[in-house]
């Protein structure tokens, strides 16, 4: 059935760089032209959207809604564009919005975004997207629509499907009807007597394959040869960065080499106090037992000596207290060492272990999408290696000195404890 359709207005709020523009097309024809930059594929983008939710390219993926002086996304705004349409006289009108979706969490007095959602309207009816495609496919189909309104859509197509849409229109030539316009092909249709062009172009094509690989399988000496020598290294380059390597993990091992002899520090003031505390335990039994003999030996009860030997156990005990005290710091100091010490062991094989990684099929236009020139990719990739190798080594130094900062913290603590022995 054949169908005439017009567009008779098309109307847009807010869509990319256009933030209200309305064109009522009549029965004439009408011209958009105008200077780069002005518009005129955002006029053709927007008609594609409203239709199909594609940019004039048929890329699904690309961004309609517009952006302030600074370049972000204008919040609050909802993207709007309008179509009235003559379908075999009737008037039909469509509409497409995209509006941004805010929501107020339980509990929470600031709304937050949680993303845009899309409405779809047929003559100010609300659909959703599945029954509107279907109504849009009804009247235009979307290749259709790609072949009339884009002189390039045909040229990009695949072959096949050019020559399908060439046979459509003009209709297709038969075995026959080809070898009656030219004897050459007159041996060609006998063979294809029981058979399709395509399916003998693919049985050619196979047993061209099948001799293809039956000489490949052939060996020769010269490949043997070429196969059996090993691969070219430079072993300068190799032994320079094994004893860089090397030095790196010397200065860890004595940062680490220096916290080992802080810890064994703490070991043996520990022990010296433990024989302090020792001392003093058998000190006071001591006094205990003065204290038994002369209340024994002695039949009065001299109150002042008592006081005396009363006032020495009370000290002696303090004493004791203030080095146990003292003990129990020293175990947590060195607990607290050994954990940062195998933090920070870990930390440098982790950072030393990380490689530059680069995937150059990223390296693309953020707008449209076409991937870089080699030669940008490759500077892009060099720049990327160096400031990845950068921050590596500032990573390595820096743990590298947070070690040497440990060592001076033991230091000092190994001198308070031996400060605290001469008190």
């Amino acid at each position: 059935m054949r169908k005439e359709i017009k567009l008779k207005s098309l109307k847009l709020s807010y869509f990319r760089g256009i933030q209200r523009k309305e064109i009522n097309f009549q029965n004439h024809h009408t011209n958009i032209f105008g200077k780069n930059e002005a518009g005129k594929t955002t006029l053709v983008d927007s008609w594609s959207w409203l239709l199909f939710g594609k940019d004039s390219n048929g890329n699904s993926q690309f961004e309609v809604k517009p952006l302030d002086k600074y370049n972000n996304y204008l919040s609050g705004v909802e993207t709007e564009v309008v179509g009235v349409l003559d379908v075999n006289g009737e008037e039909v009108e469509l509409k497409r919005i995209l509006k941004e979706n805010w929501s107020r969490p339980k509990g929470q007095e600031q709304k937050v975004f949680k993303g845009n959602v899309t409405d779809f309207y047929w003559n100010d009816v609300p659909m959703k997207l599945k029954e509107y495609t279907a109504k849009v496919q009804n009247i235009l189909d979307e290749n259709i629509f790609k072949l009339i309104t884009n002189p390039l859509a045909f040229d990009a197509l695949p072959w096949k499907e050019r020559r399908a849409v060439l046979i459509e229109m003009c209709g297709d030539v038969s075995d026959n009807d080809l070898a009656q316009s030219n004897p050459k092909y007159e041996s060609l249709v006998k063979v294809l007597s029981n058979k399709t062009l395509e399916e003998y172009k693919k049985e050619v094509a196979a047993k061209r394959l099948k001799l293809i690989k039956d000489r490949e399988a052939i060996p020769t000496r010269i490949d043997e040869v070429y196969r059996g020598m090993p691969e070219d290294r430079d072993f300068d380059v190799i032994r320079e960065k094994i004893n860089f390597k090397n030095e790196e993990l010397a200065e860890v091992e004595a940062n680490i080499n220096d916290k080992s002899k802080a810890q064994n520090a703490l070991y043996e003031e520990r022990s010296k106090t433990n024989s302090k505390i020792h001392q003093l335990k058998t000190e006071l039994q001591n006094i205990k037992f003065e204290i038994e003999r002369n209340v024994k030996a002695s039949q009065t009860q001299d109150t002042t000596k008592l006081d005396e030997l009363t006032r020495k156990i009370k000290s002696k005990k303090e004493a004791i207290a203030d080095y146990e005290a003292a003990v129990k710091r020293f175990e947590t100091s060195i607990q607290d060492i050994d954990k940062q010490r195998d933090r920070l062991r870990e930390q440098w094989h982790t950072e030393n272990a990380k490689s530059f990684e680069f995937n150059e099929s990223e390296c693309k236009c953020p707008t449209c999408k076409r991937a870089f020139e080699a030669e940008d990719i490759a500077v892009k990739r060099t720049e990327l290696e160096t400031n990845f190798n950068q921050a590596k080594q500032n990573k390595l130094a820096e743990i590298q000195k947070n070690g040497g900062e440990l060592k001076e913290q033991s230091e000092k603590l190994s001198q308070r404890i031996k400060d605290a022995q001469r008190g």
